[in-house]
């Protein structure tokens, strides 16, 4: 199934309810439920890791770990491209090589260390922790909200109770009519879920891409192709005396002839 989100102006009917079967939104999901382990762990890394290497910097050691950490941050790039590829459908190109002045180790850490992707990537760890939990929370909180409606008419055979505090349904109408209330907010969770999902992947090409976007560049009039050689246009030609011809003042004024003696 392709995007249904794709022309909803013209199907809005496909766009409203269509996500509820396409894969990608449960997909999507997933990678918002990873949000949060994946982010902790980037935090632990670069925390403990800046930590360490900063106070080891005296013995050189430190210098090590914090120039690790700063490499490492291409793969985690690589990383998450994939994933914002892979779960949620995001289009970002493939990651620039850091522009270096030669060839050479040095010559290739000097521009790691100067390229824009670099720090972007770096920003993007450290902001992945704390949007993950708010992230992760809201989703796990949404998702347990309405697979416990749905399931309500299942909590009397097992045992269970719903309690809203206002209302206890126990009877099997009651149970079902809070299943029906799940199963339309299941419908507006769904489209939370992948407006989360693409704001992430916007997120996510913006940092392991250069410039501000991830887009091709607009061409400028620098960049568009010379004229083609060929005859010029021939000058016009303007008769004597005209109106248009260049440094004339117009139609010959009539001369006077010279008044008797």
């Amino acid at each position: 199934m392709t995007n249904p989100y794709d022309g909803y102006h013209d199907h809005p009917v496909r766009a409203v309810f269509g996500p509820l079967i396409w894969w990608r939104s449960y997909t999507r999901l997933l990678y918002l439920l990873l949000t949060f382990p994946v982010g902790l762990t980037y935090f632990v890394l670069y925390v403990t890791g800046a930590s360490l290497g900063v106070g080891l910097l005296i013995l050189w050691v430190g210098a090590v770990i914090l120039a690790l950490l700063m490499l490492a941050l291409r793969p985690i790039a690589q990383l998450e491209r994939v994933m914002a590829i892979g779960l949620i459908g995001e289009r970002i190109p493939s990651i620039p090589a850091p522009r270096t002045s030669g060839s050479g180790f040095w010559k290739w850490f000097a521009g790691v260390a100067k390229d824009s992707v670099t720090w972007k990537t770096f920003a993007f760890v450290m902001l992945r922790f704390p949007l993950g939990l708010v992230c992760w929370t809201l989703v796990v909180v949404m998702v347990a909200l309405v697979l416990g409606l749905i399931s309500a008419p299942l909590a009397a055979p097992l045992g269970g109770t719903i309690d809203f505090g206002v209302w206890q349904p126990t009877t099997p109408a009651e149970l079902w009519a809070v299943a029906a209330i799940g199963l339309v907010l299941y419908l507006p969770m769904i489209h939370i879920v992948n407006g989360l999902a693409v704001a992430w992947g916007r997120l996510t090409r913006l940092a392991v891409t250069r410039g501000t976007s991830g887009a091709p560049p607009a061409a400028t009039l620098a960049d568009a192709p010379p004229a083609p050689d060929g005859p010029s246009a021939p000058e016009p030609r303007f008769a004597a005396g005209s109106p248009s011809e260049p440094g004339s003042l117009g139609p010959s004024a009539p001369r006077l002839a010279p008044s008797p003696a």
